[in-house]
């Protein structure tokens, strides 16, 4: 999204990156519009995951950001979730709810003890999912049940991760979403680790896997856009 041409541009397979330096917020707005247009003769409503490539990474302020733009570029009721279900870098944390049930009570099938599921952002029509506080494994069918109940309530879904190699169940939602932005953190993310990535999810019939570019440096995202 942000950066002159590295070897890690190469790597793309999405969305290319301009070779002059560009604003986050333009970068966002473009990386809107161009899913827009990608899905725009797309019957069902869109999920997307936004995952770090690194174990080191964090994809919560890119998912605050892209669900914000979406709100503004493209209209309609966008949900974010917090998909970490290790909790070590949880949006949840930044809404105050990481005690609240949510999407660990979904996956886990305890929708009678998840009341008050959505949570109210300071935007009207951009809602929050908190991680949860269950414990859960993930029962063979169980995030396609999930994915699709939220389908049918927002037209947007934005889920953050942590980096698939951490837990297993990350792969299994990401089995089950539209698109799939995996950011690649330069100065940060090892070629290794994008390796690893991308064989994990090929593995598993993930063949679309689109690579965004971010220079950390550069991205001054604040929490404080929906908080």
């Amino acid at each position: 999204m942000l950066s002159k041409p590295t070897f890690l541009l190469r790597r793309m397979l999405g969305w290319f990156v301009r070779e002059d330096k560009v604003s986050p917020e333009r970068s966002f707005r473009f990386l809107c519009r161009q899913i827009a247009h990608e899905f725009e003769s797309v019957d069902r409503n869109c999920v997307i995951a936004v995952t770090p490539a690194s174990t080191e990474g964090e994809s919560s302020s890119h998912a605050l950001m892209l669900a914000a733009t979406l709100d503004d570029e493209i209209g309609g009721k966008v949900l974010l979730v917090d998909g970490a279900f290790s909790k070590r870098r949880s949006l949840s944390a930044a809404f105050d709810a990481k005690q609240d049930a949510g999407f660990a009570e979904l996956c886990k099938g305890l929708e009678e003890e998840a009341t008050g599921l959505f949570k109210p952002t300071n935007r009207k029509n951009v809602h929050f999912l908190p991680a949860g506080k269950t414990k859960t494994v993930l029962k063979k069918g169980r995030a396609r049940q999930v994915i699709d109940s939220l389908r049918n309530s927002f037209d947007y879904i934005v889920v953050s991760q942590e980096a698939t190699t951490t837990d297993a169940r990350n792969l299994e939602i990401l089995r089950q979403v539209d698109l799939l932005l995996l950011l690649v953190e330069e100065g940060k993310t090892r070629s290794f680790e994008l390796d690893e990535q991308e064989d994990a999810m090929k593995n598993i019939g993930i063949t679309d896997i689109r690579i965004v570019l971010v220079l950390p440096e550069k991205m001054a995202v604040h929490r404080s856009e929906m908080e």
